[in-house]
């Protein structure tokens, strides 16, 4: 796509649960016509297989936790409140964070997070029967988002 200020850019029009996204690949030409046809032919497997090709570069590029990722501000909060509570209870809630949201959305910046996400998240809790816990993920899930805004 050639943008009306000259620059060339490799991009990639998709539709991915009924919204229409953009994903870039770079300009040209720093990336090439091959290179760019290779970064399309992934993303469009990718989203084959039901994900979202912009979710999963972003990840594979912030592999690292980044100082504003989930688990980083979880874990901040959770230094905060554990001396508020009984060790059993500081225990099970980390038990659950580190079982059940972590892998999911652990390393995925907190502002980039999505309700519709976290719903997903507690539905796959609560597939496996345990409502209860699901109830209290939400909560501590909550809290966490609470305190980033409160934190900045």
């Amino acid at each position: 796509m050639v943008q009306p200020n000259g620059s060339r850019l490799w991009r990639l029009a998709y539709r991915f649960e009924k919204k229409q996204k953009t994903l870039a690949f770079g300009a040209y030409p720093t990336v090439s016509l091959a290179e760019a046809r290779s970064k399309r032919d992934a993303a469009k497997k990718v989203l084959a297989a039901g994900k979202d090709p912009g979710v999963r570069i972003r990840e594979a590029v912030g592999n690292d936790l980044s100082p504003s990722s989930f688990e980083t501000i979880a874990r901040e909060w959770y230094d905060v409140k554990k001396s508020t509570w009984a060790p059993s209870y500081g225990g099970r809630v980390l038990s659950r964070l580190e079982q059940d949201v972590f892998p999911e959305i652990g390393a995925r910046p907190i502002e980039q997070l999505t309700a519709p996400e976290v719903l997903a998240l507690l539905r796959q809790v609560e597939a496996r029967g345990v409502y209860e816990t699901a109830k209290r993920l939400r909560q501590t899930i909550s809290q966490i988002f609470r305190y980033a805004v409160a934190t900045g």
